[in-house]
């Protein structure tokens, strides 16, 4: 019997969960218990490791939920300031500091981004059948713990018909064969609450994102749960 829920991310669930949108999921899955551990600019290499580390340490039968991220975010182990449970791993092009270990700096954040920008352009497809093999690894090990998953996108890296178009590839068959990946992976949440008109959040970034790439606004979470709710419920998710 699942008696928790734990959402994981970047932003786009933060600022989710900052609204209370995982309880009120919670809530319409007869879940007491919810929790929040996404962080603002997570890569989905964090997202992946945290939700496996916390499972570990969680004695509660949890659905975990992820909304997973852009391809281009990566992480290295250079933050001076660590924490017990996230260690110093960091995104520096998305999770500022201004300070690092060793003999990291923020010029090498810089060139580390630029290298790591033009690998994605050429290796989508092989990240996309990484992920998709990180993801199924990490439900074995979650089903191994007592634990349930469900895992959809939050955003496009690429436009929307280029991105369907890696994910009808045969090496991704894996997104397919589970019920997990939400609409076998090809359903972006964010792009999908656009097109149903929920408001966005206020602008900070200058030049601000697209429309259809900014946060939705805090308490505005209800079509988004109606929709979760639903997929859960018909595809038997909780166990």
């Amino acid at each position: 019997m699942i008696e928790q829920l734990v959402v994981n991310g970047c932003s786009y669930m933060e600022v989710y969960a900052s609204g209370g949108g995982h309880i009120d999921l919670a809530h319409r899955l007869g879940i007491e218990i919810s929790e929040n551990i996404a962080r603002g600019g997570s890569c989905n290499s964090r997202i992946v490791r945290t939700t496996a580390k916390h499972a570990y340490q969680n004695h509660r039968p949890s659905l975990y939920l992820l909304g997973m991220t852009f391809m281009n975010r990566w992480e290295i182990p250079v933050a001076l300031d660590g924490t017990d449970f996230e260690g110093t791993w960091v995104n520096p092009q998305a999770q500022a500091k201004d300070r690092y270990q060793g003999m990291w700096t923020q010029a090498k954040t810089h060139e580390w981004a630029d290298l790591n920008f033009d690998a994605h352009v050429l290796g989508m497809l092989d990240m996309l059948e990484n992920l998709s093999y990180q993801l199924t690894s990490l439900n074995a090990w979650l089903e191994s713990r007592g634990h349930c998953l469900l895992v959809f996108r939050q955003i496009n890296d690429q436009p929307e018909q280029e991105m369907l178009d890696h994910l009808v590839d045969p090496r991704l068959d894996l997104f397919g064969d589970y019920k997990l990946f939400v609409n076998q992976y090809r359903w972006a949440s964010i792009h999908w609450q656009h097109q149903q008109g929920v408001p966005q959040s206020a602008i900070r970034n200058d030049p601000p994102p697209p429309p259809e790439f900014r946060h939705r606004r805090p308490e505005h979470h209800h079509k988004l749960n109606e929709f979760l709710t639903d997929y859960i419920k018909n595809n038997t998710i909780l166990v």
